[in-house]
């Protein structure tokens, strides 16, 4: 029977500085979630996943008078471990 494991992140950034004139990018939010299923057995652990980075769909801007760039960061991958 496998374990679950769910996990949330909020992660709230400044922006970046902007060196020429000492002001900054405009700030950003993300909220990432993941999902973990876990198999351990007596000689070998595996995991699967899925993992989604910026669930809300904010955007970080990148340069001065650039709109944000917006994007979400779907992930699903396995590992082992013997």
């Amino acid at each position: 029977r496998p374990d679950y494991i769910l996990g949330f992140r909020f992660h709230y950034n400044t922006g970046r500085p902007l060196l020429e004139d000492r002001g900054r990018l405009n700030g950003y939010y993300q909220f990432d979630t993941r999902l973990d299923l876990l198999w351990i057995k007596d000689t070998y652990t595996v995991d699967f996943y899925i993992d989604i980075i910026n669930l809300t769909c904010q955007g970080e801007q990148l340069s001065p008078g650039e709109e944000p760039i917006k994007y979400v960061l779907p992930t699903i991958g396995a590992h082992g471990t013997f």
